[in-house]
């Protein structure tokens, strides 16, 4: 707020805190990113699509159940009730039917619009994100939804617009400039400690 436009790097020492302290930062309507994309695994509407696609392979995993029955598909698809075993495994049929015979594309699309009436404009761009991923994936599609997930999983996306507030560890951030750089981990010194066992 006290330096608008300007660009700021937060270096840490850990990946692991690159994604909790851009958690942190986005719960206090901060946003960040990471250097180099982040997974759109960070979208709850990514994860949505994800979970059904889990529950299209795995029709007895109830988490993926739980997700997917209490998301705003859950009407459209018909699964009101994670707790029908029955109902799971017709769903899951019906999706991969849909993934064979109309494509990953077409079918995350139609997903996809459902979902959007509940996002704000940050997950609406992560899923258009994630539409264009699937549509480049569907040369190299197979028969299972997992490797599809490990797919987007994996994959670094950048924000369809760069965000102010940088998060990276300090070796990432070489070469770069930023007008603010923020170091939150001096509870420690910067050079390794020198091992007491010589080998």
């Amino acid at each position: 707020r006290e330096s608008p436009g300007s660009t700021v790097g937060v270096l840490v020492r850990t990946n692991a805190a690159v994604a909790r302290l851009i958690y942190e930062l986005r719960q206090e309507k901060i946003e960040a990113s990471e250097e180099g994309g982040n997974p759109l695994t960070d979208s709850p509407a990514v994860q949505v699509v994800l979970s059904l696609l889990t529950l299209a392979d795995h029709p007895g995993d109830e988490t993926a159940r739980f997700h997917v029955a209490t998301s705003p598909l859950a009407e459209t698809l018909g699964f009101t009730r994670h707790d029908d075993p029955a109902a799971a495994v017709r769903l899951a049929r019906q999706v991969r039917r849909s993934l064979m015979e109309e494509g990953y594309g077409p079918t995350i699309l139609s997903w996809v619009r459902t979902l959007s009436a509940c996002c704000d404009a940050r997950d609406l761009s992560r899923l258009g994100q994630l539409v264009e991923l699937v549509y480049g994936y569907e040369a190299a599609v197979t028969p299972r939804c997992d490797d599809f997930i490990r797919v987007v999983s994996g994959k670094r996306v950048e924000a369809a617009t760069a965000a102010a507030v940088r998060v990276m560890t300090m070796h990432k951030a070489k070469g770069l400039q930023f007008d603010v750089v923020v170091l939150p981990e001096l509870d420690a010194g910067l050079s390794g400690r020198p091992s007491e066992v010589v080998v």
